[in-house]
């Protein structure tokens, strides 16, 4: 948990680090998913796309949405359980899709409203076609996002190019209110899987996010984790693979995990894998800095395994396993070509 957040159960991961003044980060996620029901809730009555649901709700039955959002959070303390089952969005986007909607479409919309559990207790619970998967929102508290699939059409052989969309999209500040978890996750075709965008205190753990790419590079960044403007929050134990579509120029450059602009501060970027993604592996730039990447292992990235553009100063420590490298940051010896 954060210091000060709510009590959540789960395992306790062992990695703390003081935060400016006060706060300290130590963030609970457990396979399970931390937070979550420990029970599937009830059946629901029939539900419909663009309807607002609140309490213990789960689908009995895959729910398919034309040019129309998914579901919209109405109270505190919504659980929503897939149960195995889809939310998919077929209409006018990209490839017969809802991405790329003159308005964006959401298969869920935490609608600020706080201890929103989105998860599948059941393997296959997806949510495909949508500009946000899943979209938790500035004042949502104690969200959680776990288990699920969040996908989208397959890249065509000859562009167009997939538009801006996002898997998973965290916003706010969470760190008095409660800690937002997003955990055991297979994140794909997005252009970009996980983006936390001015958010603080969130954790981001045990994800598979893969193959998120294809966006027209002149408009938007194509990665795997995007960390923008965004401090006091954990990367942990995810896998990274396949990301990006080989832009290696800043600003900033196509990556697996990448964290870009002057309010990317504080964050731990701790034991993922990250490998074979078409630009950088572990990318800091646009002034990120006072970041700590800690035992990744980055290797077969297109470019660098570990790259900075120099615009920020970041604690990058020699237990990362990697082979390229930029320098003065990392310093000269994080990456070895051996390794």
């Amino acid at each position: 948990m954060f210091l000060g957040s709510r009590s959540r159960g789960g395992r306790l991961w062992p990695i703390s680090k003081s935060l400016g003044a006060s706060v300290t980060l130590a963030v609970a996620l457990t396979a399970m998913g931390a937070g979550a029901p420990q029970a599937a809730p009830p059946p629901s009555p029939t539900i419909a796309c663009g309807q607002t649901v609140s309490g213990s709700v789960r689908l009995e039955a895959d729910l398919h949405c034309t040019n129309s959002s998914g579901l919209v959070v109405g109270a505190d303390g919504t659980s929503i359980d897939l149960n195995g089952h889809e939310i998919v969005c077929n209409g006018s986007g990209f490839q017969g899709s809802c991405q790329g909607s003159a308005t964006a479409k959401i298969g869920v919309d935490t609608n600020n409203y706080d201890d929103v559990h989105v998860f599948s207790h059941v393997a296959g619970g997806a949510i495909d076609g949508f500009d946000r998967g899943v979209y938790v929102r500035g004042l949502s508290d104690g969200a959680t996002v776990m288990r699920l699939t969040l996908t989208g059409p397959d890249l065509p052989a000859v562009p167009p190019y997939r538009p801006a969309v996002f898997g998973i999209l965290v916003e706010g500040d969470h760190c008095a209110g409660g800690t937002v978890l997003v955990s055991n996750n297979e994140i794909e075709n997005q252009t970009t899987g996980i983006r936390l965008n001015v958010a603080s205190c969130v954790g981001v753990g045990s994800n598979s996010v893969h193959d998120n790419g294809g966006g027209d590079p002149a408009l938007t960044l194509n990665v795997g984790i995007r960390v923008r403007n965004s401090s006091s929050n954990v990367v942990r134990g995810n896998v990274i693979t396949h990301n990006g579509s080989g832009v290696i120029a800043p600003p900033p450059p196509d990556a697996g995990i990448s964290l870009d602009n002057p309010a990317t501060t504080s964050n731990q970027v701790v034991g993922n894998e990250v490998s074979d993604n078409n630009g950088e592996g572990i990318s800091t730039a646009q002034g990120a800095s006072d970041n700590t990447i800690v035992n990744n292992t980055m290797r077969a990235n297109a470019q660098f395994d570990a790259y900075s553009d120099g615009a920020g100063s970041n604690s990058w420590n020699n237990n990362n396993r990697c082979q390229t490298q930029t320098t003065p940051d990392p310093p000269a010896g994080v990456c070895n070509p051996d390794e």
